[in-house]
């Protein structure tokens, strides 16, 4: 019997230690700022850890979006066709998934794990679930969501603006040159 109870410990031990990897990594993201340990706590336990290997879809373009994703270890590439080059690999305390968890729309784009990868999973009806019964803290994380998803599109528009008027200089070059040759 010490031995079963030995093992009990120490396995409740270990899920301690996970349970406190969780809240550390969770209090460095940005969509979880201002949020105290007690908070920290609640939305850690909605989190589950699922491990994906190299080369394995997360989820592909066009799936329903019912989960969010936080890299625990590892690379997620993401893609916007299946084989094309990656327009985005995340890493460590790195969120993805966030848009279509929210909205429950479809995936824009397909997520691939780029070597073996823990991710931490949060499903969307449970986290709602605890915003029904501690509304300050889902207001609290929708706020950070949505400033960092307006981030990602403000960001987005200054890289497109940028290459736009890049790609207007060239076909200017392109022109006077030509019209130089004339």
């Amino acid at each position: 019997h010490a031995l079963i109870v030995v093992n009990i410990i120490k396995h409740c031990l270990q899920d301690q230690s996970i349970g406190v990897a969780i809240i550390n990594l969770l209090r460095d993201l940005e969509i979880f700022k201002g949020l105290g340990d007690g908070e920290l706590r609640k939305l850690a336990r909605l989190f589950t850890q699922k491990l994906f290997r190299p080369g394995e879809k997360v989820f592909g373009t066009d799936d329903s979006g019912h989960e969010a994703y936080v890299v625990m270890r590892g690379q997620i590439d993401i893609q916007l066709e299946e084989n094309a080059a990656p327009i985005a690999t995340l890493g460590q305390g790195q969120v993805f998934g966030e848009l279509s968890f929210l909205d429950g729309g479809k995936r824009g784009a397909m997520a691939v794990a780029k070597q073996a990868s823990i991710l931490l999973v949060m499903q969307r009806g449970q986290f709602f679930e605890l915003t029904q019964r501690e509304p300050h803290l889902g207001l609290a994380v929708m706020r950070n969501i949505a400033l960092e998803l307006g981030a990602r599109l403000r960001r987005t528009n200054t890289t497109l603006s940028t290459r736009q008027a890049s790609t207007s200089v060239s076909e200017m070059r392109g022109d006077l040159i030509e019209g130089s040759t004339r």
